[in-house]
């Protein structure tokens, strides 16, 4: 049932804006003619010019008295403006064209009036960033799009009417009867009606949980937002072979950005509507292959036209874009009017690309040559300026547009490489007191000759228990641990917050004294900053501090949220349905599901150690089969042995080789007791504590081909071996890898337990999961709404507004009888039949099944209304390949084919049924020919199995050959035989396939 819920409810796309209002046409507009009245009081306009009702405006322009008088006035104002009124538009026979007419020169006007106000806030030449009034500049912008997007949907509008009429008398009811589409933001290629990617682009960090078609067009948009251009030309490539949905999102883009329909251009640098609808025309026969040799010779122009697209998608998710702008990501300087001013080197980009637009109308030439002659970025200099006395320029002085390509993104990166957490940073000072602990200790075994990877249970405890952090949180009190506690669970953003977030929650304040230590010059500025912070603290807050990170860091290392009580209602009522627990009348079913059920159905059992989710979950993996598995897998009951004989469940897995090697290291190392060993006389000491340094102090930093250094190290090898008093020498060893095995040891030894402990040693740990989704392990787990079963949520798993595992079966839910029905009332496709012999195939036949085989070319039967890719031709077992090949081909356009059709040619051939009497024989001597050929090929190159022969006297090579021709021939004989007793049968199929077609 779910998976037919699936093909229902298939996913779709959808534009941006899907009418005039909703793109705010209707108060653009009203906007702009507010701007008009304070320039011109004697103008009256009717107000169906702008109405959004294309069918009222056309009632109220039948009605109107006077209407040269009014085209003449919008023209003279249109001129007054600094616009060129177009006196060729006259008014036309019918009043849907006079309508039409009428409007379009009212957008021309607005136009006209958008661009002189723009223009007197900055010149088209100029950056728009300097501007004092940058919100009005910003509604100008888009006020003036959304104008230029009403009058070239009414030139396109008056364009296909012209075209339809195809040189007739234009008459009401001609007009009426080509029932042309009011135009409206669908008319006509802008900004607003592109694809809304906003879903698409909230996946790009999580690119697994789209489908297979999507991850192309996902690849663009993940590169589309970096700096440089590594990597970008091979992903749109790529995406412009693989996919075809990202050509079509890409082609749009770069003709959005041609035409200049889009709100990041000055008003007076965008084309008229007469030149534009030629380009919006031209750019219609653009191909495939144009956009691919375009994004071949000129990638920057897609990857801007892609941003530019991006930036409308983050414009209607303000708050978003604000918490991009916040948290200094790439993607928070594509702001986009009316919110606020693009990006200069965005207008810059723009800009050219409509030069190129308009250069494409006068040249004739192509898109790519256009935009490699306009397209061009202009390299950063970092050279200072020859007068360093020169005075600096004002701040909203007007700086000349510049484009450079890598204006996005930079080194300011994303919020990661600015600022870190609190539970970051003091893992990190943390980390640093253990490892000033931790490096001696694995010196001293170094100089022993032992690699010190793992603890013991008193090592461990030793070094942990003297680390300088450890004894100063052991000082602190009982009242301050649970102020720390309670901050850090009622905070919900605790383990996000900075440490100044931190500092101010906990009322604590880092002192001003002087920085206690030297910065690391290998962490960035923000991490030494905030390190400092915490450095600079009493001991009393900073024990506070940490007490607070650790604290949240256990609290979001497993998060859960509440999913509402209606949700929790009907997981439970599927819960006793699965289980088949009846409730009585009145009976709440979250009660009975706690009360009554067994516990695992309510409960998610998760093994700390080997972290796996006992419970049987449906975790989309597998063959498409609906889910109806219960219980809990690999686990035991463990009983304890007291009075109350309380039981719990534990893991029954089997210990694995990292727990093996634990033991037996922690083993050798409580065995070795290297604490007891003296120091040496003579320890090689480094001079920091990088890993490097300690590493390269420890080995011997010799060659590995030849020269001094291997002389130099295979002496010491031998001095030491036969020396005893030379151990350290003989400890020098080759530092290509040790770094490496260093860190790891660090690693391994700083977040080991106590002890090793096996699976089956602990109980299992139990969350309850009714009415929530919890994240463990980075992934999220909820019962299903539906069903009840355990499933791992991803994006997809819902039906409506309901988690769902979308494997629910039905036969488990209401019983086999009930499925029986279901299935026998869905209507059941039709069986196949043989596309040759014309027989359907049994239903609970015994045998092979019917062959399905490409036929493109096929237009018999159901093939005369699907789609060429999806046509498909049925074979019975015995006529495949038999009949495939024995029928003949016929591909349209050409002959028939000779007998037998080349292997190449099949998919497109046309299935014919088989040829009479006469010729049969001949077919079947092809078909052996044909199949022998087959096998030579198969087996050249290969061994032979060898065949059981009887003990029969050696054969002359001449004799044996005749043999075997013998053979064949008799074979040939037969199937001849064979298939001449069926002549009637023959011509029955013949009648039956010719009708089919």
């Amino acid at each position: 049932m779910m998976k037919c819920s699936q093909s229902v409810f298939e996913p779709r796309t959808v534009p941006m804006c899907s009418n005039f209002e909703d793109a705010g046409v209707a108060g653009a507009m009203c906007r702009l003619q507010a701007r008009l009245h304070q320039l011109v009081d004697a103008l009256v306009l009717p107000a169906w010019l702008w109405s959004l009702d294309f069918g009222h405006a056309v009632s109220a322009c039948a009605t109107q008295r006077d209407l040269p008088a009014l085209f003449q006035a919008i023209a003279s104002t249109t001129r007054a403006l600094g616009g060129a009124a177009d006196d060729s538009l006259a008014s036309a026979t019918t009043i849907v064209q006079t309508t039409a007419i009428a409007r379009l020169r009212f957008g021309a006007m607005l136009e006209a009036l958008a661009a002189s106000a723009a223009s007197a806030y900055v010149s088209p030449k100029d950056s728009p960033g300097g501007v004092r009034d940058c919100a009005a500049l910003a509604a100008l912008y888009y006020d003036s799009y959304c104008t230029a997007a009403w009058t070239s949907a009414h030139a396109e509008f008056l364009a296909t009417i012209d075209d339809l009429l195809a040189g007739r008398a234009a008459t009401d009811a001609l007009v009426r009867d080509l029932m042309v589409p009011p135009p409206d933001l669908y008319t006509v290629t802008n900004l607003s009606y592109l694809t809304h990617l906003g879903p698409l682009s909230d996946r790009v960090a999580s690119p697994r949980c789209c489908s297979k078609a999507s991850q192309s067009l996902l690849a663009i948009l993940a590169r589309v937002t970096n700096a440089g251009s590594r990597g970008w030309e091979t992903t749109l490539l790529s995406a412009a072979k693989d996919s075809e949905g990202a050509v079509r999102v890409c082609t749009q883009c770069v003709a959005v950005a041609l035409t200049g329909m889009h709100p990041a251009i000055h008003p007076a640098a965008r084309q008229s509507w007469r030149k534009r609808f030629v380009l919006l025309r031209a750019l219609r026969m653009q191909t495939n292959h144009d956009f691919k040799e375009l994004a071949r010779k000129t990638p920057n122009a897609v990857k801007e036209a892609v941003r530019l697209h991006l930036a409308a998608v983050y414009a209607l998710d303000g708050a978003t874009l604000d918490a991009m702008r916040h948290t200094r990501q790439p993607t928070g300087q594509l702001g986009l009017p009316p919110l606020a001013l693009p990006h200069s080197s965005l207008v810059a980009a723009m800009h050219r690309m409509a030069d190129a637009g308009a250069f494409m109308l006068e040249t004739r030439e192509s898109a790519t040559v256009a935009i490699q002659k306009h397209l061009l970025s202009e390299p950063r200099s970092r050279k200072k300026s020859r007068s360093l006395a020169a005075p600096r320029p004002s701040k909203h002085e007007a700086e000349p547009l510049s484009y450079c390509a890598s204006w996005l993104g930079g080194r300011s990166g994303p919020l990661s490489a600015t600022t870190r957490s609190v539970v970051q940073v003091v893992g990190g000072l943390l980390s640093a007191a253990y490892r000033s602990i931790y490096i001696p200790w694995w010196l001293h075994g170094n100089h022993h000759g032992y690699r010190a990877s793992r603890l013991d249970s008193a090592q461990f405890a030793a070094l942990h228990n003297r680390s300088a952090a450890h004894r100063m949180c052991t000082l602190m009190s009982d009242e301050d641990f649970w102020l720390a506690e309670r901050a850090a669970v009622d905070a919900a953003d605790a383990s996000l917050l900075t440490v100044s977030g931190a500092c101010a929650l906990l009322k604590i304040r880092p002192s001003a004294h002087e920085l206690p230590g030297v910065p690391c010059a290998a962490s960035s500025r923000a991490v030494q900053e905030a390190e400092a912070d915490v450095m600079n603290l009493c001991a009393r807050d900073a024990a506070l501090l940490i007490a607070f990170a650790r604290i949240a860091s256990l609290r979001a290392s497993m998060l859960s949220y509440d999913l509402g009580e209606g949700t929790r209602s009907r997981q439970a009522r599927a819960l006793c349905q699965r289980l088949m627990l009846p409730l009585a009348p009145g009976e709440d079913a979250c009660e009975a599901a706690r009360a009554r059920l067994p516990e695992h159905a309510t409960v998610l059992y998760f093994c700390s150690e080997c972290r796996r989710i006992v419970n049987a979950v449906q975790d989309n993996t597998g063959k498409e089969q609906p889910f109806n598995e219960l219980g809990l897998s690999a686990s035991m009951l463990a009983i304890d042995n007291d009075e109350c004989c309380k039981a719990h469940m534990r893991c029954a897995k089997r210990s694995s080789a990292a727990l093996r090697t634990a033991v037996a290291l922690e083993a050798a190392a409580e065995t070795l007791e290297l604490e007891q060993l003296d120091p040496v006389a003579k320890p090689l000491l480094p001079s920091d504590l990088r890993p490097a340094t300690i590493v390269a102090t420890m080995c011997n930093p010799c060659k590995k081909r030849g020269g001094d250094g291997a002389v130099a190290a295979a002496t010491a090898t031998v001095a030491a071996a036969a020396d005893p008093s030379l151990h350290e020498e003989a400890a020098l060893r080759d530092s290509s890898s040790e770094v490496a095995k260093f860190r790891r040891d660090l690693k391994s030894c700083f977040e080991q337990g106590q002890e090793a402990t096996s699976c089956g040693d602990v109980p299992l740990v139990r969350v309850p999961i009714l009415g929530r989704v919890i994240r463990v392990c980075g992934s999220w787990y909820s019962l299903c709404s539906m069903c009840g079963t355990l499933a791992r949520v991803t994006p997809a798993s819902r039906f409506g507004g309901d988690i769902c595992c979308l494997r629910c079966d039905f036969a488990m839910l209401a019983g086999k009888e009930a499925w029986e029905e279901m299935r026998n009332a869905l209507p059941k496709p039709p069986a196949p039949s043989c596309r040759f012999c014309g027989k359907v195939e049994p239903e609970n036949g015994a045998g092979m099944k019917w062959k399905c085989v490409p036929s493109p070319a096929d237009t018999g039967g159901r093939n005369a209304s699907v789609p060429p890719p999806l046509r498909v031709c049925w074979c019975a077992p015995l006529l495949f390949p038999f009949g495939l090949y024995a029928a003949g081909a016929r591909v349209p356009g050409a002959h028939t084919l000779p007998f037998p059709p080349p292997l190449q040619v099949l998919p497109d051939a046309l299935p014919v049924v088989a040829c009479g009497r006469a010729q049969v024989h001949g077919h079947a001597q092809h078909l052996l020919a044909l199949d022998r050929a087959r096998a030579a090929h198969f087996w050249r190159g290969r061994r032979r199995p060898k065949r059981k022969q009887a003990n029969l006297p050696r054969q002359s090579g001449r004799a044996a050959s005749q043999a075997t021709e013998r053979g064949h021939k008799a074979e040939d004989s037969a199937h001849a035989r064979h298939l001449q007793k069926q002549p009637q049968a023959a011509a029955q199929r013949r009648g039956r396939v010719r009708a089919a077609h």
